[in-house]
């Protein structure tokens, strides 16, 4: 029997927006366990040493990423290195 991990995460709220966005992973456990470590070593680099990647704070420079803000060259390339992670 196969084991698989699932990750899904969705955008906008009911209440504020008549649109919701679901996304989702699907992974056996040891490409997942894989990924969370590829994952995780990224968002601790040096360069970016940031807890986590939610978007609506990427997006507009808040929270962890309020340093970050107009620094375009260190934007595109913590994304290139997550998108990485993510194609493998």
């Amino acid at each position: 029997m196969a084991m698989f991990s699932l990750y899904f995460d969705a955008s906008g709220h009911p209440d504020n927006t008549s649109v919701l966005t679901v996304a989702g992973f699907v992974a056996d456990v040891d490409q997942w366990i894989g990924f969370e470590r590829n994952w995780k070593e990224i968002l601790n680099r040096p360069d970016f040493n940031v807890s986590s990647l939610h978007m609506r704070d990427f997006c507009h420079s808040t929270g962890e990423f309020a340093a970050w803000r107009n620094r375009e060259k260190r934007r595109r390339n913590f994304l290139t290195a997550l998108i990485a992670v993510i194609k493998v």
